[in-house]
């Protein structure tokens, strides 16, 4: 279905391009679905004569994208799967199984430990409560969704993943590696530094990287050096800064930037490869904790009742 909707829709742009229109104007009118950073790469190299370079830019740009989520998706999907198995079976036994136990517990008469008491208050209050976990997960989404509505919400949400998310580390990264990444595919094509500015700050993911882009930007419109505008601001890591002066200072800004975005890739991939390789063991740890707290809860009361016996 997606092969037969591209195929009609380059359809329509040839019809376009055929009535007298540009290549980009045919995309843009024919491709809502399509990156500002794609139009425009194809509307600069359309206005300096190097469409096939952009295009071949545009190539190495979307496939290093899509690998680079690839990896951190296949990276990151073992340790999501053992969690939420480990999760619908602790549901399991605490719904099912500790409940049977509960009734043998009190037929049997004895004081329980303080572990089990605390198993049993667990399990009831899932057999019994489940619904308002339901409801503080649906509050907890319906919130980030008002967030994302309004500019202050947006706002928050993206300063609390660079500044103070456990993540914040790969986000920046992330967020710094697709702005030179951007803003290279951007200058090769051939566009002024503050229309690639202009589309680097539409197409970032992080809302406050956003914002700072076009902070930058103005204070370039005014005659301000990129690298003293981006100084001024403290979401941009140290060494993207001082990669874009050396760039600047040297008149080579495309291939610094694809240097620094290569770097960037790269720290992003080890920093998943680390984070991957302390979650296993810990979520084994927590497994294995799990596991004695809920042997121990069972196996206790009887030997308590054994020693009573004896």
């Amino acid at each position: 279905a997606r092969t037969k909707e591209l195929q009609r829709m380059l359809k329509k742009v040839a019809e376009d391009v055929s009535g007298g229109y540009s290549l980009a104007q045919s995309f843009e009118n024919n491709a809502t679905g399509f990156p500002t950073t794609f139009i425009e790469t194809v509307r600069a190299g359309e206005q300096s004569g190097t469409l096939e370079e952009c295009f071949e830019k545009l190539h190495k740009y979307y496939d290093k994208t899509a690998k680079m989520k690839a990896k951190i998706i296949s990276t990151l999907t073992y340790p999501a799967i053992v969690i939420c198995v480990a999760v619908i079976v602790f549901i399991i036994i605490m719904v099912v199984a500790v409940p049977a136990f509960t009734s043998v517990f009190l037929e049997l008469g004895t004081e329980l430990p303080g572990i089990t008491k605390g198993l049993i208050a667990t399990s009831d209050f899932l057999t019994n409560y489940w619904w308002s976990l339901i409801l503080i997960v649906l509050a907890f989404f319906i919130g980030r969704l008002l967030l994302k509505k309004n500019e202050k919400g947006r706002a928050f949400l993206a300063e609390n993943k660079l500044k103070r998310s456990p993540l914040k580390k790969m986000h920046s990264l992330n967020a710094a590696s697709q702005f030179a990444s951007t803003m290279s595919t951007m200058l090769t094509a051939g566009l002024p530094i503050t229309k690639a500015l202009e589309v680097t700050a539409n197409v970032a993911d992080n809302y406050m990287f956003a914002v700072s882009i076009r902070k930058v930007r103005q204070g370039v419109e005014q005659g301000r050096s990129l690298v003293d505008c981006m100084n001024e601001i403290s979401y941009f890591p140290k060494l993207l800064t001082e990669m874009v002066g050396v760039g600047e200072r040297s008149g080579n800004m495309e291939e610094t930037l694809t240097v620094i975005g290569d770097y960037f890739d790269n720290e992003v991939s080890v920093f998943t490869q680390r984070l991957l390789s302390m979650l296993e063991p810990a979520i084994t740890i927590v497994l294995a904790v799990v596991t004695v707290i809920l042997l121990l809860a069972v196996y206790l009361p009887m030997f308590t009742m054994y020693g009573s016996i004896v």
